[in-house]
């Protein structure tokens, strides 16, 4: 495949993510060794140096990068004026020098961003630059506030070219934007991640009285939702995973880890670090049972492992369609009236049912949405 030359495609990623962000950095260079990555900020005030030591660790083997994040005195801006107010203003710009923005504004012509959408005054000195832009949408119901937000953010959506999104429910949200082209690509997993069903780690998960809720601390509340139903004396280990998300409400985070602590004791356990790859899959081996509240898309990653892995899920709103729409069997949380360890156990899978799961899932993954396929519809 003709890869896609440095002077004609920038890649534009989250770095509130690093881990994802250097996945996809990695499996966008086996395919186009000679692109740009640019890093757009999202975290706010005070988390700055966190930020760029995670991103040092987590791409440190990836060439030609550039750290974007805002001017200190944009921050003190931000605190002054209402966040709607903010988000029409606001730019992204470089941290180190002014050299990585001008290589991203008169450089390459063709800029695919990851994550979401930039803000409007980003998007607007793109566009006059003559940029041909495109987005690979994360996640999240994309609806304005009413007129003029409603406006703002239709323009602001349509100025791409294309925009992708990880799972076909989300569709609906950019068509009744009016956005020219919409297409379903979602990352494609990793080969050695789904060519095989995890049997041994199955079968000794089975007897663990164990659960994860996923998948970051963006979904507290709906934490709070399942966490309250359930008995902790029928559990030997909880674990919410709460390794990123939300970096400018760490109080907030810390009361709810406190709160529950006190709760469920030992049980109880914050999942609040960031591994690699293989660790993470093994710390996720333990649980046969995955529980991801949110009603919109996220946490796909550990959807998808957990599947191989042959775990039960409890999933509602776009995660649930979409994994029944690839063909794999998940319980609706709305329809779980019984949080009791004896009634998931009821509801379990069996081996041959995880079996089914994985195999759907890697029919899914090695055919419509295989590595090969991503890479040629992202060099159309």
């Amino acid at each position: 495949m003709k890869s896609l030359s440095v002077k004609r495609v920038a890649h534009v990623l989250p770095d509130m993510m690093p881990f994802l962000s250097g996945t996809f950095a990695r499996l966008i260079l086996r395919h186009f060794p000679d692109v740009t990555f640019f890093l757009q900020s999202y975290y706010t005030q005070g988390s700055e140096q966190t930020a760029r030591e995670q991103n040092q660790a987590w791409l440190k083997d990836v060439p030609n990068y550039c750290t974007c994040l805002p001017f200190p005195f944009w921050r003190q801006v931000q605190a002054k004026l209402p966040r709607c107010v903010c988000s029409f203003f606001a730019v992204f710009t470089p941290d180190r020098s002014i050299y990585s923005l001008i290589q991203l504004l008169l450089g390459p012509r063709k800029i695919i961003f990851h994550g979401y959408a930039l803000n409007f005054a980003s998007l607007l000195l793109l566009r006059l630059c003559g940029k041909q832009m495109s987005l690979i949408y994360w996640g999240g119901e994309v609806k304005g506030r009413g007129k003029p937000s409603d406006i703002i953010l239709k323009w602001q959506y349509c100025c791409y070219q294309t925009i992708f999104v990880l799972m076909s429910p989300e569709i609906k949200y950019f068509k009744a934007l009016g956005c020219r082209k919409v297409e379903l690509l979602p990352y494609p997993c990793r080969r050695t991640a789904m060519d095989s069903f995890d049997e041994a780690v199955f079968d000794t998960a089975q007897a663990n009285r164990s659960v994860l809720l996923g998948n970051s601390v963006h979904h507290r509340e709906e934490y709070r939702e399942v966490l309250d139903q359930f008995t902790p004396s029928e559990w030997s280990r909880v674990t919410c995973m709460l390794n990123y998300g939300r970096e400018d409400e760490v109080a907030q985070t810390q009361d709810f880890i406190t709160h529950y602590q006190a709760l469920y004791k030992d049980v109880f356990y914050p999942w609040t670090t960031m591994l690699p790859y293989d660790d993470y899959l093994k710390e996720i081996a333990q649980y046969p049972f995955y529980v991801y509240a949110g009603r919109l898309q996220g946490g796909l990653g550990a959807i998808y492992a957990s599947i191989r892995q042959g775990k039960t899920l409890f999933l509602r709103g776009n995660n649930l369609a979409w994994v029944r729409e690839l063909g794999c069997v998940a319980h609706d949380i709305d329809q779980i009236t019984d949080w009791s360890y004896d009634n998931l156990k009821r509801l379990q899978l069996t081996k041959e049912q995880a079996l089914a799961n994985w195999y759907a899932l890697y029919e899914a993954f090695s055919t419509r949405f295989s590595e090969e396929n991503w890479a040629r519809r992202l060099s159309e």
